[in-house]
């Protein structure tokens, strides 16, 4: 931010000095609007989910820019992940249980989405594979 104010200044302040004085305000305001665009998006950054896939449930908690968190939990038994192909962005991944839905991971790109329903696939997997204890072995 220092660098963009200081070139705008330095900009600015030649229009100033060659009679174009109401350049010098539209400089500020570029600056202004810069530094409100960078502390938006370190805000929303702040924002995140986390995963967590047992045998039993699937528990997505949700935290916003502000700290509060919200928390679902959906049966395993029943889930299904859905992905919407899109551009971009415009993709949706959606955890799917019961008649309820959940869209998670609305910041990720349509790649990453993809990803992540292939390791939530690949987990609900394994934890609805059965487990059987190893069988003792016979002698030879």
């Amino acid at each position: 931010m220092t660098a963009v104010a200081g070139l705008s200044f330095a900009i600015g302040l030649a229009f100033f000095l060659s009679g174009a004085w109401p350049v010098l305000g539209f400089f500020g305001a570029d600056v202004a609007l810069v530094y409100l665009a960078f502390r938006l998006n370190f805000r929303a950054a702040r924002a995140y989910e986390t995963i967590r896939l047992t045998g039993r449930e699937i528990e997505v908690v949700k935290v916003d820019p502000a700290g509060r968190k919200r928390r679902y939990v959906l049966p395993a038994a029943w889930l299904a992940i859905d992905i919407e192909a899109g551009h971009s962005m415009a993709s949706r991944l959606t955890l799917r249980s019961r008649g309820r839905g959940l869209e998670i991971g609305a910041f990720l790109g349509a790649e990453e989405k993809s990803g992540l329903a292939e390791v939530l696939r690949a987990g609900l997997e394994r934890a609805a594979a059965p487990v059987f204890p190893d069988e003792p072995r016979q002698p030879a």
